[in-house]
């Protein structure tokens, strides 16, 4: 994290960007114009290739005093089984309504998916129409330790206490302590790969 750190400012001290000339100048808008016409074709092509990469699909949920709201992820991991508790951790991108609700809700639980809950991954991802509280109509739920909400029939679930919470670029990085762990006995993971869903082929 350091050496990172240390990079970025070297970077901007050897060429800075728009920010340090002003805003509003003709050469911020110049060099902001260049900067995104160059940075463009590299998003796309990282977009293409990430797509690529097939993960388990999660509905991440909360509920506290900063509100009860939900979001469909791909980008969930485990971190270390040798921190007081194992933790996982999830990326939100900043704007979400639930990335603020897990903020000042201190919790998340982390619902993996079934292949067969392709509906609920929907639901979350907006692709329904419903808002808020709403996209919970679509399955059922109850409390886990921390209060966020669990799925009845989840494949696997990790309730979580946040306990790092760290901004890198549009998303937000939540590091979760996991308090407790709910796994199905049967079953498999709904997949996302190359933007549709797909299932998992076991080999052998």
């Amino acid at each position: 994290m350091i050496s990172q750190i240390s990079a970025d400012l070297l970077k901007t001290e050897l060429n800075p960007g728009p920010s340090a000339l002003g805003k509003g100048t003709a050469v911020h808008r110049v060099l902001g114009a260049i900067q995104a016409k160059a940075n463009k074709p590299m998003k796309s092509e990282f977009l293409q290739a990430m797509s690529k990469a097939a993960n388990s699909v999660c509905v991440v949920t909360t509920d506290g005093i900063g509100g009860k709201a939900g979001m469909t992820v791909s980008a969930m991991t485990s971190v270390s089984v040798d921190t007081p508790r194992p933790s996982i951790l999830v990326c939100i991108h900043g704007q979400a309504s639930a990335c603020d609700a897990i903020r000042t809700n201190r919790a998340f639980c982390a619902n993996l998916l079934a292949e067969d809950q392709a509906a609920i991954s929907d639901s979350f991802a907006g692709r329904t129409g419903k808002k808020g509280a709403e996209r919970f109509e679509c399955a059922s739920w109850h409390a886990a330790v921390t209060g966020s909400p669990v799925l009845d029939n989840p494949l696997a679930a990790f309730d979580c206490t946040l306990v790092h919470d760290i901004l890198v670029g549009s998303h937000r990085i939540f590091v979760g302590e996991v308090e407790a762990v709910r796994v199905a006995e049967t079953g498999a993971p709904l997949i996302y790969f190359d933007r549709q869903y797909a299932r998992a082929t076991p080999q052998g």
